[in-house]
Formats: structure tokens, sequence, C-alpha cells
């Protein structure tokens, strides 16, 4: 019998498993904090009685993703390579805060094996979009990234980013799970202020994960005006900027929540004055801060990057109008490891019509096709009880 993997269930299907199994309530605590340390075997729960560790071998594995490459930085940045049992490949970067004393280390992980988005500026946009990862392969990004950053003595992860290879809201099931067992005080016990899920603004699945899970939202905006974002973004052409900003206004947030804009400048595209002042009076009302991430360049994207004094010009206008404005130093552009240049060794092109189309398309069928049909999906639980 095929087992699941049991690093990407939540506590609350786990305690449903052990009741099943005639176990008391106080087994599910303390196996869910076993599974979020680094251990690879049941038999190291040596607290567990062998009975029940067998029997767990017997539903399920303890597998983490395949590490093929690790990739340093000169900055100290770590890429990590994986790839899946079906031969698909994802990565996932660790971030080191360089600034003396800081806490803030950052892990930025994958929802899918590519993106079917089809951002023009990005690589990963030109990898075909295979599949979702599950949510185990989610959470076991998180396990090796720990296991190696200790190994290496590179400091710990602070914060979860899931700002790597795919859309992660058109992985919408399997990416809450993952923010769920995140946040889990009983197992990783990330704070919710400190787990942050990127869109390009999948509106419908935006305004379902602020009632779902109280983590914090990054909107990869990009431009002040549909005119311009359709061009650079097209699931603009189904979501334009005025409901992007609605879903916003309209989100559950937290007392003194910012949402978090991200904006890659394009020379000649989206960095002119103009476009900074559409931008400040499109965000007027939503409580946010505005990251501008010059362009990272790569041999897949027609893009230049600005000029340094552009960004600041950008930066300036906006400050101006009375937002919170970064530009963000780039990390890892030495081994592609920087925002916008994610991508595999299996990694495939496709010509842009072809991604913008495919782009609406699997749009579409995420939002329509309901649940994911895996082991742990609501009730389905009850499929791998004894």
């Amino acid at each position: 019998m095929a087992t699941a993997n049991i690093r990407g269930i939540t506590y609350s299907d786990l305690e449903s498993f052990l009741m099943g199994l005639g176990e008391k309530r106080f087994r599910a605590e303390q196996i869910f904090r076993w599974i979020h340390r680094p251990i690879q075997t049941f038999d190291e729960m040596t607290d567990v009685n062998k009975k029940l560790r067998q029997q767990f071998t017997e539903f399920f594995n303890l597998d983490l993703p395949a590490l093929k490459t690790v990739q340093i930085s000169r900055d100290g940045t770590r890429k990590y390579l994986f790839l899946t049992q079906d031969d698909q490949s994802f990565e996932a970067v660790y971030i080191p805060e360089v600034a003396s004393g800081s806490n803030t280390h950052t892990l930025c992980v994958s929802s899918q094996t590519g993106c079917s988005v089809g951002c023009s500026f990005c690589f990963t946009a030109s990898i075909r979009h295979y599949r979702n990862l599950s949510a185990a392969e989610i959470i076991g990004q998180v396990h090796v990234a720990m296991m190696d950053i200790a190994k290496a003595g590179a400091g710990s992860i602070k914060n979860i980013v899931f700002m790597g290879m795919g859309e992660p809201l058109l992985n919408y099931d399997q990416v809450l799970t993952a923010c769920r067992i995140l946040i889990d005080t009983r197992g990783l016990s990330f704070s919710p202020k400190r787990v942050t899920v990127s869109t390009a603004g999948i509106v419908p699945n935006l305004i379902r994960l602020g009632h779902d899970c109280p983590v914090q939202i990054a909107l990869s905006l990009h431009a002040g005006s549909d005119e311009v974002r359709s061009q650079i973004v097209p699931i603009n052409r189904k979501w334009g900027v005025t409901a992007l900003i609605q879903a916003l206004k309209n989100y559950p947030i937290r007392h003194k929540q910012k949402f978090i804009i991200e904006y890659v400048l394009l020379k000649g595209i989206n960095d002119s004055v103009e476009e900074a002042r559409r931008l400040a009076h499109l965000l007027r009302g939503v409580p946010c801060k505005i990251n501008l991430l010059p362009l990272n360049a790569h041999e897949r994207t027609a893009h230049q990057t600005p000029a340094h004094d552009v960004a600041v010009r950008f930066q300036n206008e906006l400050r101006k109008a009375g937002y919170l404005v970064f530009v963000r130093t780039a990390r890892g552009q030495d081994i592609s490891a920087a925002c916008g240049q994610l991508g595999g060794s299996h990694a495939k092109t496709q010509t842009p019509d072809t991604m913008h189309q495919e782009a609406l398309l699997d749009v579409s069928v995420s939002i329509n096709k309901g649940k994911e049909s895996w082991p742990f999906a609501e009730n389905k639980l009850l499929n791998v009880l004894p």
C-alpha cells in the first residue's frame, strides 16, 4: 500500500488519525513535534511505543525532497535545487541578513515546479508549469534547509516567504495546508507575521486566504495602471488593478498589519515618475509598504534594469505621497538566486503567446476544480484509516 508523507499533514488531521487508532489525544502533540524535528525515521521517536511507530511506518513516510545541489553565493545566500520523483525540479533560497546582529534570515520557498502566470520579466515564467507541489514538498524545503543551515552554522530561519517558483494561490489547498503547519505552535511555530504569501493577484483565492489563515500578503503589482500591467503581467487581463486593490480593501486585515507591494522596475516600461504617481494614486487608502526591485537580469527576458538614480527617483516620488518605500538590494545574483531568476536545470522554454494563454486557462481550472484529491484533504483522511 502506498504511504502518505506525514510532513504534509496538519495537527488536526494527525489527531483524527490517532483517534481512529484508539490512541489518546496527547499522542498527536507528541508525534507532531517529532515530525518537525530533523528526523528521517519513525524509530527516532524515542518516547513513542514501538507498536505505534510500526503502524506509522505502514501508513506514512518521512521522505524529504531529493536535494540535488546547494549553491552558495558570495554574499552567503544559499540556493537549493530539488528533484521530484517524477523528474521535475524546483528551488528554494536561504537569504541570511547581512546586518550585524540581525535576526531576519529568510527562506524563500516554491509552491510549483514552474509557473503559468507568464510575467514577462521572470525566468520561472519560461518553465512550463508541470504540477503543483504538495504540502509535504513545501514543508520539506524548510526541513532540508534547516538541516543544511544548522550543519553549516549559517544562522537560522526566521521568515518564510512564498516567493519562489510558481504562483502560490494557484496551488491554494496545498499552500494553505503548508501555512497552517508552519504557524502551528506545536511544530515549526513560525509567527504568522513571519510567513508571507506572494501573489500576482488571483483575486478569489486572495480573499479566501484572508479568512482561512492569518499570514502576511505580498502583492506583485508592478504597475499603477492596467495599460502597463497587462503588458508585463498577463493575468491582469482577468483581474485588473481596480479588482486587485478592491480585494486588498476588502481583506480582513489585522490591527497594524500592512500589505507588501512588490514592484519590479523595468527600464522604460514602468519606471517613470508618471507611473510612480499612478501607483501612489492607486494605492491610496491601502495600508502598505512598497518594495522596489530593480530587474534582476537573465537571458530569458528582453527587459533591462534601470539605472540606480531612476530607482531612487521613483522611490522619492512615492515617499512624497506618504508611502514607506524601500529599494531592495539583490541577493544571490551570482548563483541566479535573486528574485525573478529561479529555474532548475530541467527548465523548458515556451513562447510568450503560449505562456499567456496557459496562464489564463490555468487560473480558470485552478479556481473551479475545488479541493486537491489527496489522502488528507478534508474528510479523505478516513480513506487511510485501518
